[in-house]
């Protein structure tokens, strides 16, 4: 699975959690590779091949479940390993925060069920 450096929170606010080193740019590049493959051939995957000149903004690559309209352009490909670091992520955070009360529930709280990535092309 993508192994966790040891990341650390930066900044937590009431609203912000701001966190340094979650991944190795292994860890990153192998979540990544998961990504483009469960999105390849899709639409969102073509039109970032196509280098559309639309300005400088992120283009959507991979969806899973998206959160308002549950549709998903990973065919066949659950990206378990990446939701699997994003819990474990928001427990360690979680457990650094300690009595910092908002954000800590919140990361306890959260269900990591839907998934929108954005690339710059």
């Amino acid at each position: 699975g993508a192994a966790a450096l040891e990341a650390s929170v930066v900044c937590a606010s009431r609203d912000v959690v701001l966190v340094r080193g979650a991944l190795s740019e292994e860890a990153q590049e192998k979540l990544y590779g998961g990504l483009c493959r469960g999105a390849a051939g899709s639409l969102e995957a073509t039109r970032l091949g196509s280098r559309e000149d639309d300005g400088d903004r992120p283009w959507p690559l991979a969806v899973w479940r998206h959160p308002y309209t549950g549709e998903s352009n990973m065919r066949g490909s659950h990206p378990a390993p990446l939701f699997a670091w994003a819990r474990s992520l928001a427990a360690g955070v979680s457990r650094e925060l300690g009595g910092d009360e908002r954000p800590r529930v919140a990361l306890e709280l959260a269900d990591f069920d839907s998934l929108v990535s954005l690339l710059y092309a």
